[in-house]
């Protein structure tokens, strides 16, 4: 059975995807600091910064630079770790906490896209917007579902690795 991990063209498509998306949360990052240099300088010389400053960078920036960043950094494995006990576990053991840990983010990321999903179609409906200003903040709400679905994918690929690794020790 071939899976997406032996699958060298899926392979590489998801590893575009992905390096695309980890663009789009870098780019955020520029974005976000462009942005908000631009509002101090502005408060400081005349006094009034750009109006929504605070609600765009809450509702917009924020979910691409970290929901976007979450399945990226599980990708490249950059998510801080504490090994403490860990490190010292027979390779084995190690594989098994890999296995557990890949299937308990699967189900959290998976139960939160869920939530996410529903209450980005509920923002949708009421056409949910930033506090008392008319900035639309429901088309970002989308971002929750999709970067926890994408998280999901990574933890599966991860713990499918691992229990694939179990299995020829």
């Amino acid at each position: 059975m071939t899976t997406l991990t032996e699958n060298q063209p899926v392979r590489g498509v998801y590893h575009k995807v992905m390096d695309v998306l980890g663009a789009l949360g870098a780019v955020g990052v520029l974005v976000l600091c462009v942005h908000s240099v631009l509002n101090a300088v502005l408060r400081s010389l005349g006094g009034a910064g750009l109006t929504g400053t605070l609600e765009i960078v809450g509702f917009w920036y924020m979910p691409v630079i970290g929901f976007l960043g979450f399945s990226l950094a599980k990708r490249n494995n950059e998510h801080i770790d504490a090994n403490i006990v860990y490190d010292h576990l027979p390779r084995v053991m190690r594989r098994d906490f890999d296995m557990a840990a890949n299937l308990f983010l699967l189900a959290f990321a998976l139960a939160s896209a869920w939530f996410g999903w529903n209450e980005a179609v509920h923002n949708l409906a009421i056409d949910k917007t930033a506090g008392i200003t008319s900035i639309p903040v429901w088309p970002a709400s989308f971002l929750v579902p999709l970067g926890c679905l994408l998280l999901a994918l990574q933890s599966a690929l991860d713990g499918w690795r691992a229990m694939r690794e179990r299995s020829a020790a």
